[in-house]
């Protein structure tokens, strides 16, 4: 587990991605509502996920790379998927047509701090244990955050132990 101070300037680039990336899916006519969240209640999570992604960035001193279109086609920073969320009890949620080979780092937000809780695969995810669908909207996977590998196990991770088992 890894604590960031979130920066204000984050925030506002975080603010900025979402509305790009909503109105490039306007542009696009996809949907970016749906019958049980309204668009303000999906705009918020766009920025939750875009901060998760620029906390990710940074945390691996790395520059903060937008994905705009590219829809499950190439991982978030090139190498794992970034999953975040505000929820208090949240944890890693894979869905269908999430890719089972990747990496899938998991952020959760509670402002001002993000906390980066760990990592597995998709396929680690979609367990029949794992099922999950509290909304009986949009079946899913979902790993709780103590059940996730250590960050410092995930290769490529600043916090990468060269000692740890391998991952590939």
């Amino acid at each position: 587990m890894h604590k960031h101070r979130i920066t204000d300037a984050e925030k506002r680039l975080a603010y900025q991605v979402a509305t790009i990336r909503q109105q490039e899916s306007r542009r696009l006519g996809l949907k970016i509502s749906n019958h049980w969240r309204s668009n303000p209640e999906r705009f918020q999570d766009e920025i939750i996920g875009a901060l998760g992604e620029i906390v990710w960035a940074h945390h691996n001193g790395r520059l903060f790379h937008s994905p705009l279109n590219e829809f499950h086609d190439i991982p978030d920073d090139g190498q794992v998927e970034v999953r975040t969320t505000a929820h208090a009890s949240g944890g890693l949620v894979v869905r269908e047509n999430d890719p089972t080979a990747r990496k899938y780092v998991f952020i959760q937000i509670d402002d001002p701090w993000a906390v980066i809780w760990g990592w597995a695969y998709g396929w680690e995810v979609r367990r029949p244990e794992y099922e999950w669908n509290p909304g009986g909207h949009n079946p899913a996977w979902r790993i709780g955050r103590t059940q996730l590998r250590k960050i410092h196990t995930l290769k490529g991770s600043p916090d990468y132990d060269y000692r740890s088992k391998p991952t590939s």
